[in-house]
Protein backbone atom coordinates (compact mmCIF):
# COMPACT_ATOMS: atom_id res chain seq x y z
CA UNK A 1 0.00 0.00 0.00
CA UNK A 2 1.46 3.36 -0.93
CA UNK A 3 1.98 5.95 1.59
CA UNK A 4 -0.44 8.51 2.70
CA UNK A 5 -0.38 12.02 2.54
CA UNK A 6 -3.32 12.69 5.39
CA UNK A 7 -3.29 15.32 7.75
CA UNK A 8 -5.51 15.85 10.53
CA UNK A 9 -7.18 18.90 11.54
CA UNK A 10 -9.94 21.06 13.29
CA UNK A 11 -11.77 24.35 13.09
CA UNK A 12 -14.32 26.07 14.97
CA UNK A 13 -17.52 25.96 13.72
CA UNK A 14 -20.00 28.44 14.77
CA UNK A 15 -22.96 26.57 13.26
CA UNK A 16 -22.38 23.77 15.87
CA UNK A 17 -20.72 25.82 18.46
CA UNK A 18 -17.56 23.21 18.71
CA UNK A 19 -14.67 22.32 17.30
CA UNK A 20 -14.93 20.33 14.18
CA UNK A 21 -12.11 17.57 13.03
CA UNK A 22 -11.40 16.53 9.31
CA UNK A 23 -8.78 14.38 8.03
CA UNK A 24 -7.58 15.29 4.62
CA UNK A 25 -5.61 13.21 1.84
CA UNK A 26 -3.02 15.28 -0.88
CA UNK A 27 -1.65 13.20 -3.44
CA UNK A 28 2.22 12.81 -3.56
CA UNK A 29 2.58 15.57 -6.17
CA UNK A 30 0.77 18.04 -4.58
CA UNK A 31 3.55 20.11 -2.86
CA UNK A 32 5.41 19.61 -6.47
CA UNK A 33 3.40 21.05 -8.32
CA UNK A 34 2.28 24.29 -7.01
CA UNK A 35 0.42 25.26 -9.59
CA UNK A 36 -1.79 22.62 -10.17
CA UNK A 37 -5.53 22.22 -9.01
CA UNK A 38 -7.14 19.27 -8.01
CA UNK A 39 -10.51 18.02 -7.69
CA UNK A 40 -11.85 17.04 -4.02
CA UNK A 41 -13.69 14.23 -3.12
CA UNK A 42 -15.56 14.63 0.31
CA UNK A 43 -15.86 10.82 1.75
CA UNK A 44 -18.65 10.48 4.45
CA UNK A 45 -18.32 8.20 7.14
CA UNK A 46 -20.80 5.51 7.77
CA UNK A 47 -23.00 5.06 11.31
CA UNK A 48 -20.95 4.50 14.61
CA UNK A 49 -17.26 5.43 12.73
CA UNK A 50 -15.89 8.83 12.58
CA UNK A 51 -12.27 7.87 11.79
CA UNK A 52 -11.69 4.21 11.17
CA UNK A 53 -12.06 4.15 7.87
CA UNK A 54 -9.72 7.23 7.00
CA UNK A 55 -6.24 5.56 6.88
CA UNK A 56 -7.76 2.54 4.76
CA UNK A 57 -9.79 4.64 2.49
CA UNK A 58 -6.38 7.02 1.92
CA UNK A 59 -4.37 4.56 1.17
CA UNK A 60 -6.92 2.90 -1.57
CA UNK A 61 -7.73 6.57 -2.80
CA UNK A 62 -3.17 6.59 -2.87
CA UNK A 63 -2.62 3.45 -4.59
CA UNK A 64 -5.82 3.90 -7.47
CA UNK A 65 -4.12 7.39 -8.33
CA UNK A 66 -0.03 5.40 -8.36
CA UNK A 67 -1.82 2.92 -10.32
CA UNK A 68 -3.29 5.27 -13.10
CA UNK A 69 -6.78 4.20 -11.80
CA UNK A 70 -7.94 8.04 -11.35
CA UNK A 71 -6.71 11.58 -11.58
CA UNK A 72 -4.57 13.10 -8.75
CA UNK A 73 -6.89 14.12 -5.97
CA UNK A 74 -7.57 15.65 -2.60
CA UNK A 75 -9.79 14.07 -0.31
CA UNK A 76 -11.66 15.27 2.54
CA UNK A 77 -12.91 12.70 5.83
CA UNK A 78 -15.30 14.91 7.49
CA UNK A 79 -16.19 13.83 11.26
CA UNK A 80 -19.90 13.49 11.03
CA UNK A 81 -20.24 12.96 14.65
CA UNK A 82 -21.12 8.81 15.59
CA UNK A 83 -24.62 9.11 14.12
CA UNK A 84 -24.56 12.82 12.87
CA UNK A 85 -26.93 11.50 9.60
CA UNK A 86 -24.93 14.49 7.72
CA UNK A 87 -27.78 16.44 7.64
CA UNK A 88 -29.16 19.20 10.21
CA UNK A 89 -31.40 17.58 12.59
CA UNK A 90 -35.29 19.32 13.25
CA UNK A 91 -34.07 20.27 16.51
CA UNK A 92 -30.66 22.51 15.72
CA UNK A 93 -28.69 20.52 17.75
CA UNK A 94 -26.73 18.38 15.21
CA UNK A 95 -25.99 21.24 12.20
CA UNK A 96 -23.98 19.09 9.91
CA UNK A 97 -25.59 19.47 6.64
CA UNK A 98 -23.98 23.13 7.22
CA UNK A 99 -21.35 22.11 9.13
CA UNK A 100 -20.00 20.46 5.78
CA UNK A 101 -21.72 22.52 3.39
CA UNK A 102 -21.29 25.76 5.17
CA UNK A 103 -18.19 25.56 6.60
CA UNK A 104 -16.25 22.93 6.04
CA UNK A 105 -16.20 22.94 2.07
CA UNK A 106 -15.32 26.69 1.70
CA UNK A 107 -13.10 26.03 4.31
CA UNK A 108 -11.02 23.51 2.16
CA UNK A 109 -11.60 25.54 -0.79
CA UNK A 110 -9.69 28.47 0.83
CA UNK A 111 -7.19 26.31 2.28
CA UNK A 112 -5.77 24.08 -0.56
CA UNK A 113 -5.48 24.40 -4.17
CA UNK A 114 -8.75 22.71 -5.23
CA UNK A 115 -11.30 23.42 -8.33
CA UNK A 116 -13.19 25.23 -6.37
CA UNK A 117 -16.81 24.74 -8.09
CA UNK A 118 -18.88 22.24 -8.51
CA UNK A 119 -17.60 20.67 -11.67
CA UNK A 120 -14.25 19.93 -9.14
CA UNK A 121 -16.35 18.24 -6.44
CA UNK A 122 -17.74 15.12 -5.59
CA UNK A 123 -19.36 13.87 -2.35
CA UNK A 124 -19.44 10.04 -1.86
CA UNK A 125 -19.39 7.44 1.31
CA UNK A 126 -20.58 4.41 2.87
CA UNK A 127 -23.61 3.96 4.62
CA UNK A 128 -25.10 6.59 6.22
CA UNK A 129 -22.59 8.77 4.15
Amino acid sequence: MKSTGVSFHTFDSEAAKTKISFHIYKPSMYDRETGRRFPVVYWLHGSGSPTTSVAPLAGWFANAVAEGQMPPLIVVFPNGWDYGMWTDSKDGTRPLETVLMGELLPLVDASYRTIAARSGRIIEGFSMG
